[in-house]
């Protein structure tokens, strides 16, 4: 997808840039060279997308956000009222751009920890936390990547993670020529079969390789359900993604 200017819409700590009518410039919005995210990478972000224009899960983006900066001792509590606001608002200024009035939008906000003197003592700093939100059309997955599916990242103990920015792969059926070259190396290497990756199916869900031929999928793929219960161990709770 390739995207213009007119296709953008940015927020800068609650000032909104655009070329629609009534909004500043895209050329006016400024990041200083002392912000602490373009220094030491010291930010926090989150997205979400839209379905029928109204934002995904953003009260649990936001609790992320702010259990994030928690771990990272960046105070946001009294900011995510600020933030919910603004990212609903920005979304609506979006969808009045006339081309996308029936869009659905992605929608990033980056939170810096500040601007202030080089250095990492907080005492460094010399402003509050600065947001930056920005709003653009989705670029959803083709008609391809539904047709073939998809595959969810998951762990050796089979539960979903996440990767940066994604958590869905697109699904490649297993190539039956590299099963068996890898089934020759662990005859030649008894070793190299307690080192593989072990990803049984998520419990309670629909493995997404149902719809594929099932001579296709690594035999511990098949695992039952008593069998991945009795041999996975309890995750940690803010290690599951729940959207």
């Amino acid at each position: 997808m390739k995207l213009t200017p007119a296709d953008i819409l940015v927020n800068i700590d609650g000032t909104l840039h655009g070329q629609r009518s009534g909004l500043k410039s895209l050329e006016d919005p400024k990041i200083s060279v002392f912000d602490r995210s373009y220094l030491y990478g010291d930010s926090l972000y989150e997205v979400v997308r839209t379905y029928g224009g109204v934002p995904t899960f953003l009260k649990e983006h936001l609790d992320r956000l702010e259990i994030s900066g928690r771990l990272c001792h960046m105070e946001l509590e009294e900011w995510i009222p600020t933030f919910e606001r603004e990212m609903i608002r920005s979304i609506a200024e979006f969808r009045k751009i006339p081309a996308h009035a029936r869009t659905e939008a992605y929608c990033r906000i980056v939170v810096s920890r500040g601007v202030g003197r080089i250095g990492f003592a907080l005492n460094c700093l010399e402003s509050p936390i600065r947001y930056t939100i920005i709003v653009q059309p989705l670029n959803p997955p083709g008609a391809e990547a539904f047709e073939k599916g998809s595959a969810l990242m998951a762990d050796a103990q089979g539960f979903m993670t996440e990767g940066t920015t994604f958590n869905l792969i697109p699904y490649q059926p297993w190539d039956r020529r590299h099963l068996a070259a890898r089934s020759g190396a662990q005859k030649r290497n008894p070793r190299a079969r307690s080192a593989l990756p072990r990803f049984p199916p998520a419990r309670g869900r629909r493995s997404l390789s149902d719809q594929h031929d099932q001579r296709s999928v690594p035999d511990h793929a098949h695992r039952s359900q008593s069998d991945f219960k009795r041999k996975t161990r309890t995750p940690h709770p803010q290690a599951q993604s729940t959207f």
